[in-house]
């Protein structure tokens, strides 16, 4: 499933972004990128992520940038007073503003902290771009889940549509074949008649339809619950089986066949976007 999340903060002297996007992937891929490298860091990112997400791929990053530096007022007094001994030291009277240009001069802000200080606070400004991404995952969520239901109720119909058809074409090919063993003049050869029978037997998909009903109402279920995708993927593949089985026993049933097994497909094809 696709998303997008973006958060910015401030850390310290820091300002931070991140933005995170995913893409399709039936397994989950995670890539961070920091433009201050660090390798510990980056491996506290991957496992955040992993507890908010199980597959696709996944791109974050985050970007830290220094804030113009806002003078320490304890050190510029310091500086001054610093400065103003030093030229009466030497016996010179220059103006304030001199006195203020050099204190800045000799102005060295204090030592910033490191990555690993600024970890935590920065993991929260993660957690909330991953918000951001998992809300428009959920918003495309709903639009995927929407589309696999009207499939799956167009599947339904056109089961309704064959469980009204089947009595009638499973008459007709019974009475062809009854036909055929009359002009064949089998009736006589158990053996070959037995056969034919056989064959009469098998044309009845009584048993298909069932099920695939079956595994329709199991679909509507899933699709309404926090059941797994995945789960569904093996519910479609089944359906599938069941359908060929029966195209396989009633030819005549070929169209409606290839119909499902569209609708089947581009099921499955919306699956792999869901998580």
């Amino acid at each position: 499933m696709t998303g997008f999340g973006f958060a910015k903060g401030e850390v310290i002297d820091y300002e931070v972004e991140v933005s995170i996007k995913g893409l399709n992937s039936k397994n989950l891929d995670i890539n961070v990128r920091l433009n201050v490298p660090d390798v510990s860091f980056e491996f506290s990112i991957r496992e955040l992520i992993r507890g908010y997400v199980k597959r696709g791929q996944i791109f974050v990053n985050v970007s830290l940038f220094k804030k113009e530096p806002i003078p320490e007022l304890e050190l510029i007094l310091k500086n001054v007073n610093a400065v103003k001994k030093l030229l009466q030291s030497l016996d010179l009277n220059p103006s304030d503003d001199a006195i203020i240009e050099l204190a800045f001069r000799f102005y060295v802000p204090r030592e910033q902290l490191a990555l690993k200080d600024l970890a935590e606070p920065i993991k929260e400004i993660v957690k909330k771009a991953l918000e951001d991404f998992i809300n428009s995952r959920q918003q495309e969520g709903k639009v995927l889940t929407k589309d696999i239901t009207q499939r799956l109720f167009a599947i339904k119909d056109i089961l309704n549509t064959i469980n009204i058809l089947k009595d009638s074409l499973y008459e007709q090919n019974r009475a062809k074949l009854l036909e055929k063993i009359k002009e064949l003049e089998l009736e006589d050869s158990p053996l070959k008649a037995g056969e034919l029978l056989l064959l009469i037997s098998r044309m009845d998909i009584e048993e298909e339809i069932t099920r695939l009903f079956s595994h329709l109402e199991q679909a509507f279920n899933m699709i309404n619950s926090d059941e797994s995708a995945r789960k569904l993927e093996f519910l479609i593949q089944e359906m599938h089986r069941e359908v060929n089985t029966m195209s396989t026993k009633l030819p005549a049933l070929s169209s409606h066949a290839v119909e499902i097994k569209t609708q089947l497909e581009r099921i499955r094809q919306q699956l792999a976007n869901l998580e």
